[in-house]
C-alpha cells in the first residue's frame, strides 16, 4: 500500500513534470499489452489519463465522452458483488478521494461546457445533442448514493460510535472509503445544484464534531468544511457558517507548511483565500468575536472590504461572492435549437448571486441601527426614526426586520440540518408602546471552550503520534 501511495502521490506528478508536461500520457491501448489487458489496470489508469488531460491540457468532446465512460466501467466493476474488487484492490486514501474529487469535478466542467454555445460549430452542438446521456446529473448522483449505500460505510461507522472507536485509524477497505468520500461529494453536488439544506443532510452519516476520516486527506478535509459553511452561509445560519470557517482556517494555517510539496498545495492554498472571502462577507453581516489569530489574518487580508460591506456597499459584496462561492450548474440541457444561441453557463452563479445579494439588501440597514442601538437603554421611537431620516412606518418595518434577522438557529449537535434557536446580534432589545429599551449583550470570553478545544487539539496529536509509532514498527 505505501509503496503504491508513494508512486501516486510523488512518482506520477514528478514523470509528468519531466516528459508529460504539456501532453498527454500515452493512451490505455499503448499500455494495455504490457499488463496482460488487466481491466482493473487499465480503469485506474485511463482515470488518471484523463484526469491529466483536464488538469493540465484542454480535453476535446471525445475527451469528455471517454472519460465519462471510464468512470461508469469502474465503479460498475466496484459495485458489483460478484467481483468483490476491495478483496483483491487496495489504494491509498488520497487517490479515492481525489477519483471522486474529480467525478464531481468532471461533471461541473461537463456542465459549463455544453452550455457555452455561442461558438461552438454546428458539428459540436450535433455531438452534444447525441451525447444527452453523458454527464447526467440524475446518473451521477445515483452512482454516489450507490457507493455510500451499498459499501454499508453509515452503518460501520454507527458500530464504531457504539462502540466508542475513532474511525480515523480505522483499517477501512477501498468499497468503504469511497462510500464516505462519496457522502462529500453528495454535499458537494447539491451545492452546485443550489439545495443547501439537502446538502447539509448529506453529512448526516458523519460526526461534524471529530476530524475522523476526514483528516486522512487534507483536501477533503478543507472541501467538507467550504462547501458546509457555504451552505450555512446561504441558508442565513451565519454563526454556523463562521464556526465551520474558523475551526477549517485555523487547521490549515497550522499545518499548511507541512504540504508545500504536495500535489494539492495550490488547491489548499485557492479554497484557503476562498473561505477568507466568505468568512468577510460573514463578520459583515453578522457581528462575531473570531479567535484573535483569525482575526488578525482576517484584518491583514479584507481590512477595508469588511469596512466597506459594513457601510453597505453591494458592489463589494458581489465582488467578493463571485469569487468565494462555488461553480454553480444547471442540470437541464440548454436549447440547441435557438438559431442564435448564447452562452448560459454563469445563469446558475448569477441567479445565486441575486439571490444573496436579496439577501444582503433585506439587511442592508441593520448595521446602522446596531450602532444607533448600542449607543442608549432607552429611546423613543420617533427620536430613532428622525436620527435616521425615516418615517415612523419605515422605522417600525426596519426595527422588526432586524428583530427578526436576529434571530437563526445555531447547530448543537446531531443532524447539521438541527439547530436551536438563538440571537446573533450583539445588541438586544424590545419596543414597549413608544420606547425601545436596548440591553447591550457583552461577549463574555468561554474558558471552558478554550480549553476543551486545546485538549481536543492534543489528542489528535496524540492519535497521530501512536499511528506514526505504529507505521515505524
Amino acid at each position: 500500500m505505501y509503496e503504491v501511495q508513494d508512486v501516486y502521490e510523488t512518482t506520477w506528478h514528478k514523470l509528468t513534470e519531466r516528459y508529460f508536461k504539456n501532453e498527454a500520457w500515452p493512451p490505455a491501448e499503448v499500455i494495455a499489452p504490457l499488463v496482460d489487458q488487466d481491466e482493473v489496470f487499465l480503469y485506474l489508469y485511463q482515470e488518471l489519463y484523463y484526469r491529466h488531460i483536464y488538469a493540465k491540457l484542454k480535453p476535446s468532446m471525445e475527451d469528455r465522452v471517454a472519460s465519462w465512460q471510464n468512470y461508469c466501467n469502474l465503479f460498475d466493476l466496484v459495485l458489483d458483488p460478484a467481483i468483490q474488487l476491495e478483496e483483491r484492490l487496495s489504494l491509498p486514501s488520497s487517490w479515492l478521494w481525489d477519483m471522486i474529487d474529480e467525478f464531481v469535478y468532471q461533471y461541473q466542467a461537463f456542465q459549463h461546457y455544453r452550455c457555452k454555445l455561442k461558438n461552438k460549430t454546428e458539428e459540436e452542438i450535433s455531438m452534444l445533442q447525441d451525447c444527452q446521456g453523458v454527464w447526467d446529473t440524475y446518473t451521477v448522483l445515483q452512482y454516489l448514493h450507490a457507493l455510500e449505500t451499498k459499501s454499508q460505510i453509515v452503518a460501520h461507522l454507527n458500530k464504531l460510535d457504539a462502540g466508542s472507536k475513532s474511525a480515523q485509524h480505522e483499517d477501512l477497505n477501498l468499497f468503504q472509503m469511497l462510500g464516505y468520500y462519496s457522502v462529500i461529494g453528495l454535499l458537494r453536488m447539491h451545492c452546485l445544484l443550489g439545495d443547501y439544506r439537502l446538502a447539509l443532510k448529506q453529512l448526516d452519516p458523519i460526526d461534524i464534531s471529530r476530524r475522523g476520516l476526514l483528516g486522512r486527506v487534507m483536501a477533503c478535509h478543507i472541501t467538507t468544511y467550504y462547501y458546509m459553511g457555504f451552505a450555512y452561509l446561504m441558508s442565513r445560519r451565519f454563526i454556523d457558517a463562521i464556526k465551520a470557517l474558523s475551526n477549517i482556517l485555523l487547521y490549515i494555517n497550522r499545518t499548511k507548511q507541512y504540504h508545500t510539496r504536495s500535489a494539492a498545495y495550490d488547491i489548499i492554498v485557492k479554497k484557503n483565500e476562498q473561505m477568507f472571502a466568505l468568512l468577510a462577507i460573514l463578520v459583515s453581516l453578522c457581528p462575531y468575536r473570531l479567535e484573535e489569530n483569525l482575526q488578525s489574518l482576517l484584518r491583514e487580508k479584507y481590512a477595508e472590504k469588511v469596512q466597506r460591506m459594513g457601510r453597505g456597499e453591494s458592489l463589494v459584496y458581489e465582488e467578493i461572492f463571485q469569487f468565494a462561492c462555488p461553480k454553480f450548474v444547471t442540470p437541464a440541457s440548454p436549447n440547441y435549437e435557438e438559431s442564435n444561441p448564447e452562452n448560459s453557463n454563469q445563469e446558475a452563479t448569477k441567479l445565486q448571486c441575486s439571490l444573496f445579494l436579496n439577501m444582503v439588501k433585506q439587511a442592508a440597514n441593520h448595521n446602522t441601527m446596531r450602532s444607533y442601538l448600542k449607543l442608549y437603554t432607552t429611546i423613543p421611537t420617533s427620536k430613532l426614526a428622525k436620527f435616521l431620516n425615516w418615517s415612523d412606518e419605515r422605522f417600525r418595518q426596519e426595527i422588526l426586520s432586524l428583530k427578526h434577522k436576529s434571530n437563526e438557529q445555531v447547530w448543537n449537535g446531531g443532524s447539521a440540518t438541527d439547530g436551536v434557536w438563538a440571537t446573533s446580534s450583539d445588541v438586544d432589545f424590545y419596543i414597549d408602546e413608544e420606547m425601545v429599551h436596548v440591553a447591550e449583550s457583552k461577549v463574555v470570553r468561554k474558558f471552558g471552550d478554550f480549553f476543551i478545544r486545546h485538549i481536543n487539539k492534543f489528542e489528535e496529536i496524540i492519535d497521530d503520534l501512536n499511528a506514526s509509532r505504529k507505521i515505524e514498527h
